[in-house]
C-alpha cells in the first residue's frame, strides 16, 4: 500500500457462496486469474513505485468483488457509499506519489492510476 488508504477494510456482509450474486462469482472469475500475471509483470520491472501500485491496484480489483455482491444487497447506492469511499482515496493517494515521486516512471504510474477507476 503506498500510504493511508485501507481498501482492505471494505467487507460485504456476511454470505454463504450459494448467496453470492452470480455476476460476482463472474466477475471472479473472469478477472482474478489475470492477477498473477499483472503481478509477475510489475515484479518483472523491478522498479518499486510500480511493485506498490500495482499490490493496491489488485486489492482494489479483490475489493471490486465486494462491492457486486454487496449491491445485490443494498437497496439503494448511498448505502454502498462506504465501501466505495476507501477506492476513492486509494486512487487519490496513488495520484499524489506519481506527482511527488520523482523516480516513479510517470507513464507506468499513469496507466495503473487509470486502471483504478476501470471498474
Amino acid at each position: 500500500m503506498l500510504g493511508g488508504a485501507n481498501v482492505s477494510s471494505v467487507s460485504a456482509p456476511s454470505q454463504s457462496s450459494s448467496q453470492e450474486s452470480k455476476l460476482a462469482r463472474e466477475y471472479e472469475r473472469d478477472v482474478f486469474p489475470k492477477i498473477a500475471a499483472l503481478t509477475k509483470a510489475a515484479e518483472d520491472l523491478s522498479i518499486p513505485q510500480v511493485v506498490k501500485l500495482t499490490e493496491q491496484f489488485v486489492t482494489i480489483v479483490k475489493a471490486h468483488k465486494r462491492i457486486i455482491a454487496a449491491m445485490g444487497v443494498f437497496k439503494k447506492p448511498s448505502d454502498v457509499s462506504f465501501l466505495i469511499a476507501p477506492l476513492n482515496a486509494a486512487c487519490k493517494e496513488a495520484s499524489d506519489a506519481k506527482q511527488k515521486d520523482f523516480k516513479a516512471p510517470p507513464n507506468h504510474m499513469q496507466t495503473m492510476i487509470d486502471g483504478f477507476c476501470l471498474f
